[in-house]
């Protein structure tokens, strides 16, 4: 005669399994977290590659030139700012648009970038224009603007190292609640004076930003970059480059 019993974990198997559980997630969440960082990565370095393409065929329209900083001050209609230059060459920009939205412009925009996100809406970027090469023809003191200022806008021919000249990059204080950056600048000045930071929290506004990170590290360790000849480097804070004064006015001025 056969005789049923309930069937249950003893204590120690449970426990047993509480102990894997806890290995097993020990393990695999800064694993996830890491993927989570290289992905916001790679889609970072695909927006810059996406804005490369955009100023591309802006220069096939316009002899070659790279779009100013600022063409005229005013409403985003008007296209003054580079970014809102770029509409026609597939890469639209909305001021005012909702975080909702946000993934119809997503170009514009570094997932990896969290702060201000709240204000993202107001119509900032997450990347700056060089604004050494991306001449700027406009003030806000009723001079001349756009090709009215005399200005030219500068060429590929009038840079002397296109592989190694910031064109855009990840620059800090996206949502600033002034609207600091709502033109899309590197601040040129606190680029080259700036002690390089260590991660995006501690970067200066219109700074260089570094929200990725590097060989496994969650730590915000690089910041992506577009240079004038169209290609991407994801650029490490330990990049030769960025340690002194006169590299760092090496990757922005076009005549070194």
């Amino acid at each position: 005669m056969n005789r049923s019993r309930n069937s249950a974990f003893t204590l120690i198997e449970l426990l047993t399994v509480i102990a894997v559980i806890a290995i097993l997630a020990a393990i695999l969440i800064p694993v996830i977290g890491n993927v989570r960082q290289k992905a916001d990565e790679a889609t970072c370095l695909n927006n810059l590659r996406q804005i490369g393409a955009g100023l591309g065929l802006y220069q096939s329209d316009h002899k070659g030139a790279f779009p100013a900083v600022v063409e005229a001050w005013g409403a985003s209609e008007e296209r003054g700012l580079w970014f809102t230059q770029l509409a026609d060459y597939g890469l639209p920009w909305k001021a005012g648009a909702s975080l909702g939205n946000m993934r119809n412009q997503a170009w514009w925009y570094c997932p990896a970038c969290s702060e201000y996100a709240d204000q993202k809406g107001w119509g900032q970027i997450d990347y700056g224009a060089n604004p050494v090469l991306f001449a700027n023809r406009a003030t806000t003191s009723g001079a001349p603007q756009g090709p009215a200022s005399g200005k030219r806008l500068n060429k590929p021919i009038n840079v002397v190292n296109l592989a190694q000249t910031v064109a855009v990059m990840e620059v800090a204080s996206a949502g600033n609640p002034h609207l600091n950056n709502t033109w899309g600048s590197l601040n040129s000045g606190v680029f080259i004076n700036q002690s390089i930071p260590d991660t995006a929290s501690e970067t200066k506004n219109e700074g260089i930003a570094f929200r990725h990170p590097v060989r496994g590290s969650l730590d915000g360790t690089t910041c992506n970059m577009l240079f004038a000849d169209l290609h991407v480097e994801s650029v490490s804070h330990e990049d030769a480059r960025l340690q002194t004064r006169l590299g760092r006015q090496k990757l922005i001025n076009i005549t070194e």
